[in-house]
């Protein structure tokens, strides 16, 4: 039931919350007892201790789980003229997380002791001041323990002379969370069990490791051999290089003198055409002049045998003329005749001679 209406709690996480308060008063036993213990001058904190009670009348502390609470808080503690203390803890806190329901019932409970707001947010070390009057982000995924400062006020409070409203840390007492050894032991633990993981994932990493190096170890000789094996055969293909660049170099001199000897020949071979022609045209023009000749001796044979024809009636001593002008004629004809097969001989020779240097010719063209 509501405490305060006496109506049906519609809290489905009311049963959690107050294992949480309970939880909460076994951890400031755990937090006190490592103070001391290092701090043996607050040992009078050990005196504080909580036991239950019959009734609410009887409580110095009641805890209660309401509906809501004014103002938007999600809990708070009321101190009354009579000493007497109520936390109340409203019901939407659990949907925020478990760490800050643990958070708001451990704040509200060192109010309940007696102690206001801090005006530090973050102790020395790091952590969120549990009294802080606003948490970080980082009070909802952690739970937050009293600070020596808490301590030392609560012991100033209940064992000590309390002047102002103000309680300062004293010199030389760091300013930290204080974590119970058993919750200590539990983070170590689990710190243990999470470095464990690690260890294996890391020796399992290092196996893997260990083969991939194995591998290219293995890889990186391979290479190397291969490396050796390109290098004699780019040392060979380099020599193969340098011998077909030299030649290279060789044909392209022997090319460069062909195409020399080449437009020579070419020359020669025009040279040799001309000459030819012109041998040719010679030939031909003595040929036709020796059978002018011949035609011209033929004609004057044929007027003369004509004439001695036509004289040879008349006259007897033409006779001994005409075979005198005929031997004359024949003479005549023998020594044309033989003169010109000298000529045709000589021309012929020449030609011959023309035709073998226009062979020689066009067998070096075809060779080059």
């Amino acid at each position: 039931m509501d405490p305060d209406g006496r109506e049906p709690l519609p809290c489905e996480w009311t049963q959690d919350i107050i294992s949480t308060f309970y939880e909460v008063l076994d951890e400031f036993h755990g937090v006190v007892t490592r103070f001391i213990d290092e701090h043996p001058e607050y040992r009078e904190l050990a005196l504080i201790h909580f036991v239950n009670t019959l009734s609410p009348e009887q409580a110095d502390i009641t805890f209660k789980v309401v509906s809501w609470i004014p103002d938007g808080f999600v809990g708070y503690a009321s101190h009354f003229s009579d000493g007497r203390v109520e936390i109340r803890i409203a019901c939407r806190l659990a949907d925020r997380g478990q760490p800050l329901v643990f958070n708001v019932i451990f704040h509200e409970l060192v109010h309940a002791l007696g102690l206001g707001h801090a005006r530090q947010n973050a102790t020395s070390d790091g952590y969120p001041e549990l009294m802080a009057s606003h948490w970080s982000n980082t009070a909802t995924r952690i739970r937050i323990y009293p600070s020596t400062l808490d301590l030392h006020a609560i012991y100033v409070i209940h064992f000590g002379t309390l002047s102002g409203n103000v309680i300062t840390l004293p010199p030389g007492l760091q300013y930290k969370m204080i974590i119970p050894y058993n919750v200590e032991l539990q983070r170590l633990k689990e710190e243990n069990e999470r470095l464990k993981e690690a260890n294996e994932k890391l020796w399992e990493h290092l196996r893997n490791i260990s083969d991939t190096i194995k591998y290219l170890d293995n890889e990186s000789q391979r290479l190397r051999r291969e490396n050796q094996d390109l290098r004699i055969l780019n040392e060979a293909l380099e020599e193969q290089l340098a011998d077909l660049w030299g030649r290279l170099q060789t044909a392209d001199i022997i090319i460069s003198r062909l195409q020399g000897e080449n437009e020579m020949l070419r020359a020669n071979l025009s040279s040799c055409a001309s000459l030819g022609l012109e041998l040719g045209e010679k030939c031909n023009q003595t040929i036709r002049d020796l059978v002018n000749k011949y035609n011209n001796l033929s004609a004057n044979y044929s007027l003369c045998l004509d004439y001695l024809a036509k004289y040879y009636s008349n006259a007897q001593w033409l006779k001994t003329c005409m075979w005198i002008i005929t031997a004359a004629g024949l003479i005549s004809v023998l020594t044309a005749y033989f003169t010109m097969k000298r000529h045709i001989r000589k021309l012929e020779k020449e030609l011959e001679e023309a035709h073998k240097r226009l062979e020689t010719l066009h067998g070096q063209e075809r060779r080059s």
